[in-house]
This record gives structure tokens, sequence and C-alpha cells, in this order.
């Protein structure tokens, strides 16, 4: 599972997106050239990278961040002929191993790296995600993960955005005591299901939203295995018996402290009817890409606060060394089987440490696109 060598230059297969458009459409599979390894670079050869709902709003275009386009050297999949095609590789989290350590590198954004390190890219604007094989990058844009002791490549690819996300928002948005209540839609997400155990370990309640569904029932009962204290299907969510009984439930007659949105649209509003007068609705996400209308009334009479939450904003206020405390936080309640990892299917771009040939991982990145359930690209 070494680079293709073709004088001395490091190939490797990479998902790119050359326009915005529907992922199904726009994200292409090549075999891509990488040139040589510079003196002053590091070569990481890919472990695993989820798909998650953002990538998929910035290949759409509704998502605010954009990623640098830059040039790549490819080969046609239909021709084999080397051309140039400009874009960026999608994958904003994912895991890697150091392969190989320029002479000239430096250190990692928090301390000595080596050969073998097991390491999670922190910056850089180059086009390159974690959707590809092998990727080169500077010494300081890469964390290195220093205790992988009962730790899995799975654990670490949830780390950056969906378990720092839910870490946070209980942190940093209002503060929560013991007892109090938080409501949530897309409570089945990756970022639902580590809030509702970050919120039980921690002492608070969670009232969970999700979609009505055939499979009810079913998904309901994960949540509840997870620590969620209850579960509204969205149809019943604005229904005045539902919502008595359920902040009853949860010993909250008063209302909730705090909403938290990732859906978006006229159904995410009808979490207000459970907050208290002067709680706190926190967007962080927008699936239906739908608006949010907020009445008047809401402001004038019950003095709601509405705010949004972006993880970015936290992680560029932040140094590394906070990164990696927060993280090695969450690994180590993975270490003590406190908190498990989203179900997720994995994806494999390898077979036999082989890889797939490229239009076989085409096929496999685009029905990606669409799953039902939450996958992962493996590169191993």
């Amino acid at each position: 599972m070494t680079p293709k060598p073709e004088d001395n230059c490091v190939w490797g297969k990479a998902a790119i997106i050359s326009q915005e458009g529907d992922p199904t459409k726009v994200v292409k599979v090549y075999d891509v050239n990488l040139g040589e390894l510079p003196q002053d670079k590091i070569l990481v050869r890919s472990i695993s990278s989820p798909v998650n709902p953002s990538d998929l709003s910035l290949i759409r275009g509704s998502y605010l961040a954009k990623k640098n386009n830059r040039i790549f050297k490819v080969k046609n999949p239909e021709t084999g002929e080397e051309e140039e095609v400009c874009g960026f590789v999608g994958g904003n989290e994912g895991v890697g191993i150091v392969e190989k350590i320029g002479p000239k590198a430096g250190s990692a954004a928090n301390g000595s790296v080596s050969v073998g390190d097991w390491v999670v890219k922190v910056k850089g604007s180059d086009g390159l995600g974690s959707w590809m094989s092998y990727t080169i990058v500077d010494s300081d844009s890469i964390l290195v993960i220093r205790n992988k002791d009962k730790i899995t490549p799975e654990h670490v690819i949830t780390l950056k955005v969906n378990a720092t996300t839910a870490y946070r928002m209980l942190k940093d948005i209002v503060p929560l005591s013991q007892g109090d209540v938080v409501i949530q839609n897309g409570a089945n997400s990756g970022a639902g299901q580590f809030l509702i155990q970050f919120a039980r370990m921690w002492g608070f309640k969670t009232i969970n939203v999700i979609r009505d569904r055939p499979d009810f029932n079913e998904v309901a009962d994960s949540l509840f295995e997870l620590g969620a204290d209850a579960v509204v299907k969205d149809t019943e969510l604005g229904d005045p018996k539902v919502i008595s009984e359920t902040l009853e439930k949860v010993g909250a007659p008063g209302g909730a402290k705090m909403a938290i949105n990732c859906v978006g649209g006229d159904v995410s509003m009808l979490m207000v009817k459970y907050l208290s007068d002067r709680g706190t609705f926190v967007t962080y996400g927008a699936m239906t890409t739908e608006p949010i209308s907020v009445p008047a009334p809401i402001f004038i009479f019950r003095n709601i606060n509405f705010v949004g939450f972006w993880l970015a904003v936290w992680y560029s206020e932040n140094p590394y060394s906070k990164w990696a405390e927060v993280w090695e936080e969450i690994l180590q309640m993975f270490r003590e089987g406190k908190l498990v990892p989203q179900k997720m299917v994995p994806v494999p771009w390898y077979c036999n440490g082989s890889p797939l040939e490229t239009s076989k991982i085409q096929q496999l990145v685009t029905d990606s696109m669409t799953a039902k359930s939450k996958v992962y690209f493996k590169f191993d």
C-alpha cells in the first residue's frame, strides 16, 4: 500500500470537486500525481474519513465557508492520459498515518512527529481535503494523536467535527447546571448522539426530536440507550399535550433552558414552545436549508435569545494545545466506555492492501453521497 512510484512522484486517489452542484454528479475520483515529497513536508497515508452533512452542503454551494481551488495533475479516468483539473478535495475530517518525513520538516502543531504517528489535519487552505488516499502536508498543519491506547481510527474521525461540536455547545453557549434541560432536533445525527451522551455524563437532561419515520421506535430506543430522557416525533412537536407531558417527564414544567437546532424551517421553531422565558435558541446547522422566521412576540414577551454556533470560531480563537486537550478528554471517555461513536458504515477504497479500480471507487463515492446511513471512506 505504498504510493505509486513514477519519477519519485507520489500518486494517490482523490475525490475532487471542480464545481458546486449535486454531490452525486460533481464529485469525481481521479488518480492524482501529488509530485515529489518536498524536503520540508510530510507524506501522510489516509486511514479513514467520514462523509458529514457539512461536506455535502459545501459541495452544493450552500455552506458559507468555501475551500480554495488548486490545480491537480490527474489521469483521465477514460483515456488514461494525464491532464489538469481545477478544484478541491472533499472532506473536512479524517485520520492518517505518517509514512515519510522530509529531512527539513519541522514539528507538528503539538510537538514532535514520527513515522507511524496517527495525525489529524488541523489547518490549511490548500484545497486538500480528507477524501484522498495520500496527502503531502506542512508539518505544523497536523496534530499528532499521542495516546492510541484502546482507540480506533473510527474514534478519531469523529473528534474534529461532531464530538467537539456537541462538547462545546454544552460548555460554551449558556451556563448549565445539573438537572437543566436541553431540547435538540436532528438528535440521531452524529453531533446529536454525542450531545445526548455528554449531557448524561454532566447531569443535564435532553429532549430529542427526530423525524416521524417507519423505524421511529427503533431509532428512539437507540437514543434512550445513549441516555436520552425523552424522544419526540417532529410531527407531534407542537401538540400542547405532548409539550406538557414531555416537560413533566424531564422534570422541567417551566421549560428547557436551551434549544439546539440543526434542521431549520418552521418545524424547528416549534422547539421554542419547550423553552422557558429568557431561554436560548441556538442554530448550528440547516439540513433543510429552509429559513427560520421568528414572530416579534417571542422576542418581546418571552425574551428568547437566538444565537448561532460555528465550531470553526472556537478553533480559530484557541491554540492547538487546547484542541489537543479537548480531544484527549473525549478519547479518554471512549477508552473508559463512557462514550460511543455514531454507528458508521465503511466504504472501502482498498481490497487486500491494493487500491480498487478508480471506476469502482467512483461508484462507491457516488452512492455514498445519498446514503441513508452514516458512512466513512476506509483507505486501508
